[in-house]
Parts: structure tokens; sequence; C-alpha cells
């Protein structure tokens, strides 16, 4: 039986979709083997069906490739945030660290010794005073002041040359007036102030003198 082409035409997209039962679909191949305008219009579908698929793989290359960018972006703000955070975490590590390693301060060329309205004070350069140990003696008639300061690492490293820090070694009111000499000591003080002269003399030469009447 010979069909029309308007019918063959309308059964064409069930036919290229492959959703046309057997029996149209033998009908079909039948009437293109023999109809060449039916047969350009069959062509002509399948070429569309086919840009149609490339359009189509190609828009799920481009939303695959936009995802892996996605991705990898995701990934290098990760990176960069962890790594910001580790430096964060290791540079408070080092700064707490580094504050509480107290350690007593070299006095050469940063400590000195002046009396400064009545009181005798220290100043230390370059860095703060994290704790001091005084201690006064008095032996043949004169008055001995010796002492140490500490300072934190930390301090040290990140306070420049022009910052000082003061300390009032001995009030007016404590006679500061009737000491004679101020002694930078970083050694033991255990007895000092009961020591006789001659050991009080040993400790003087492991001092410096950084102050005298």
């Amino acid at each position: 039986m010979k069909y029309p082409c308007s019918i063959i035409q309308d059964l064409l997209p069930l036919y290229v979709d492959e959703i046309c039962s057997e029996e149209s679909k033998k009908i079909v191949e039948d009437h293109l083997s023999q109809c060449s305008i039916c047969k350009e219009i069959y062509d002509s579908m399948c070429n569309l069906k086919q840009e149609d698929i490339h359009d189509y793989h190609e828009s799920q290359r481009i939303k695959s490739l936009k995802q892996v960018k996605k991705k990898i972006l995701y990934k290098q703000i990760l990176i960069g945030l962890s790594s910001i955070v580790l430096l964060f975490v290791l540079g408070f590590g080092i700064m707490t660290g580094l504050k509480n390693e107290i350690e007593i301060v070299n006095p050469d060329n940063c400590v000195s010794v002046s009396m400064i309205n009545g009181s005798l004070t220290t100043r230390l350069q370059g860095s703060r005073i994290y704790e001091a140990t005084i201690k006064r003696v008095s032996i043949s008639s004169k008055d001995y002041l010796f002492f140490f300061v500490k300072n934190s690492q930390w301090d040290a490293l990140t306070t420049n040359e022009e910052i000082y820090s003061e300390l009032i070694l001995c009030p007016e009111d404590k006679n500061a007036d009737e000491i004679d000499e101020v002694y930078y000591f970083a050694g033991d003080y255990e007895g000092i102030e009961s020591m006789n002269e001659i050991d009080l003399q040993k400790i003087i030469q492991n001092s410096k003198l950084l102050w005298k009447k």
C-alpha cells in the first residue's frame, strides 16, 4: 500500500526518534526508498538531531569544565585560608613562647642608673623591664645597692632602641641619698645582706658599677 507523503512526514519525527512501532517503521522506510522529497526531509531532520545532540554534549562539556574550575577555585581558597590559619597559629605560638621566655638582661650599653628627683632609678633602653631583683647592703660605713633586671625575648625583639623602661631602685623616702655605689649583679643573691666585707668584695668584682656618689 502506498501512503501519501503527508502521513509519512507526520511519522518522520517518531521514526527519527526511534519511538514508532515496527509496522510504522517499515512503512516509513519503504516510502523513503521511493520518495526523494520525504527522504530529503528525513535527512534534514537527522542533521538537525545530530546538531542538537552535539549542542547538548557541548553544553554538558562546558558545564563540566565550569564545575571543575569551581572545584579548583574552592580548593585554592581552602588552601589559602588554611595557610593563613596555620601562619596565625604558628605566629601566635612563637609570640607566646617568646613572651614566656624571661631572661636576665645583659647590662652592656642598655642599662644605666641615675638619681632622679632624689630617687635612684635604672633605665633599660630598647626593651621593657619584666621583673627586677634588688638588694641593699650596708658594710664598713658604706651603702651598696645590687640589682639586675629581666625582660622577655619578645620585648627585646619588638621594642626599638628609642623606647626606655624605667624602674625606681631606691625611692627618696628610703634614703636613696645615703647609697654610695650601685652595681649590676646577675649572680646568686642568697645571704648577700649578711656577707662579710671580703665575700662582698668578691661579689663586687663580678658586678658592673653603674652609679657612684
